[in-house]
C-alpha cells in the first residue's frame, strides 16, 4: 500500500512538471499550500483503512520532499505586495532557465 502513496505522489509531481513554466513557478512559490492540498487529496482518496491512511501520509511525505527538490533545482516565483498589488519575482534555482528577478 505504501507503493500506492509513492505512485500517487509521483503522479502529482508529473502533473506539476507538465504545467506551463510561469504557472509551475508560481505553484512552487506557494509550496506549503500545494503540499497541504496534495496530502489532503491523498487522504481523501485512500480513506477507509489504516493502511490507506499510512499510504496517504507516506505519499504526502514523498511529495513534500520532491517539492523541496524541485524548488531548489528549477527556481520559483516569490509573491510580494508592492503598492497594493501582488508582484511575482523569480528566484533562480540551480538549473533555472529564467533570469533572476524577471517578472512573470
Amino acid at each position: 500500500m505504501l507503493l500506492m502513496g509513492l505512485i500517487t505522489s509521483i503522479a502529482f509531481v508529473v502533473f506539476i512538471l507538465k504545467l506551463p513554466t510561469p504557472v509551475r513557478d508560481k505553484l512552487l512559490g506557494f509550496d506549503l499550500l500545494v503540499d497541504i492540498a496534495a496530502t489532503i487529496a491523498m487522504m481523501l482518496a485512500f480513506a477507509g483503512s489504516y493502511s490507506g491512511m499510512a499510504a496517504a501520509v507516506f505519499g504526502g511525505l514523498i511529495f513534500s520532499a520532491i517539492l523541496i527538490v524541485l524548488k531548489k533545482f528549477l527556481g520559483y516565483d516569490h509573491a510580494m505586495w508592492h503598492n497594493r498589488k501582488l508582484h511575482f519575482v523569480h528566484v533562480n534555482g540551480w538549473f533555472s532557465p529564467r533570469q533572476q528577478g524577471a517578472r512573470a
